[in-house]
């Protein structure tokens, strides 16, 4: 492949935004935001499931989009749009988040890296930004990621486990890049015009927030009786929803077992990200299995303890200090509210917490600040073919799947 110096004046970006999670429309800011920095007179188009929302939510006003994630009927339906605006483009970006992994549905990396495999029929820069990695249990999709990543312009993951599952997949280590997570690289503080709170008499805390999930095993009955002992100190509990509709039914069925429901306890529902970033530094302490909760505890100098159902809390927490705020969501006990109150009584000290959080914002940040450096990759005829080649390979799946719900659904109409 050669590879040459090309000014960049329109970019494409992607991820998994406007999906109607708190912590992947932070991801869209974020790259949005590190891209324009860098490319002031640049042009962006983002891919969004919804428009309105990633306007509205994580307030990006100036940007073009394009509807619909492969292999959706909306992304089919805007795929003018999407081969026009990948055309035109003098750089593909994908990221940030946990994009190339197969828990919930091979769809997930397909949607991904179907624009960057055009890209590469195309001779385009590539680039992703702090993406997370794994899970991938297909070994097809293992296949698909090691082709399009080991023939793109630049490889960024936001911690060791993600380098270290590509290099299982295939992946050259040396093309393999270590940042962080882009959603620490925003100010947060300057962005929503936060100011610390200085009032630090309170011996306990009179608010705690709570950014749990569904997820199997998790403790459900030591979260109630966590919560019940809180209440009981004369503690508001504030049940931060990061994905709205499928964390009211969790936090629902929290409240169900907690006796004595008053005003104590608020579910919020955030109606734009500056809303979600605004209630959640209300909180004196939170409690998070979400890896953006953490984030933004840590960013806004908020103590709190984490419940990792994923590597990537884990590997953020130990990242910045916090590995002895790690608990486990298997085994909560009504007793961490006593830690709670110590904690807080004591004025734990988080000055060296702040310290690595902000070399995690210099790698966040360094996720665009390598982007002016990069060089088109003019990829070979067989690179070309190849990509060519996994592209029907993904419409034909794309086709199964949706003759299969036909079928499926024929079926149960002549039951």
């Amino acid at each position: 492949m050669e590879a040459k110096k090309q000014k960049i004046n329109n970019i494409f970006l992607t991820g998994f935004f406007g999906a109607g999670n708190v912590g992947d429309e932070a991801v869209a800011l974020a790259v949005y935001n590190g891209v324009k920095l860098r490319f002031p007179l640049s042009s962006t188009t983002m891919v969004t499931r919804n428009k309105e929302y990633t306007k509205s939510f994580a307030g990006i006003k100036d940007s073009e989009f394009c509807i619909g994630f492969f292999p959706s009927l909306d992304y089919f339906k805007h795929i003018i749009c999407h081969l026009k605006n990948i055309n035109k483009s003098d750089l593909i970006i994908i990221g940030g988040g946990g994009l190339l992994q197969d828990v919930h549905s091979w769809t997930t990396i397909a949607s991904q890296l179907l624009p960057a495999c055009i890209g590469l029929v195309l001779n385009k820069k590539i680039a992703t930004v702090g993406i997370g990695v794994g899970p991938i249990e297909r070994k097809w999709l293992k296949n698909f990621v090691q082709f399009v990543l080991n023939n793109i312009s630049l490889i960024q993951v936001r911690d060791l486990y993600s380098q270290n599952e590509l290099i299982q997949y295939g992946v050259k280590p040396e093309n393999i890049n270590i940042t962080a997570d882009v959603v620490p690289s925003l100010d947060l503080k300057t962005i929503y015009e936060l100011e610390k709170k200085t009032d630090q008499n309170q011996s306990k805390p009179n608010m705690v927030g709570i950014a749990f999930r569904k997820w199997e095993g998790v403790d459900k009955k030591g979260l109630a009786s966590l919560c019940q002992k809180l209440i009981k100190e004369n503690i508001k509990i504030i049940f931060l929803c990061y994905e709205p509709k499928s964390d009211q039914l969790f936090y629902k069925s929290i409240i169900d077992q907690v006796k004595g429901i008053n005003e104590k306890i608020e579910i919020h529902i955030p109606i734009n990200l500056e809303d979600a970033i605004k209630t959640l530094n209300q909180c004196n302490f939170i409690l998070s299995m979400r890896l953006h909760g953490c984030v933004f505890a840590t960013a806004l100098e908020k103590d709190h303890f984490s419940f990792p159902y994923d590597n990537k809390v884990t590997e953020f927490e130990t990242r910045v200090g916090n590995h002895d705020q790690i608990l486990s969501i298997f085994d909560i006990s009504p007793e961490i509210a006593d830690s709670i109150f110590s904690r807080l009584d004591n004025k734990k000290d988080i000055s060296e917490t702040t310290k690595q959080f902000y070399k995690e914002k210099s790698l966040s940040k360094s996720n665009f600040n390598s982007l002016e450096n990069i060089a088109e990759l003019k990829s070979d005829l067989k690179v070309k073919f190849i990509a060519v080649g996994w592209l029907n390979y993904l419409i034909l799946r794309s086709l199964i799947m949706y003759l299969n719900k036909v079928f499926k659904y024929l079926y149960r109409k002549t039951k």
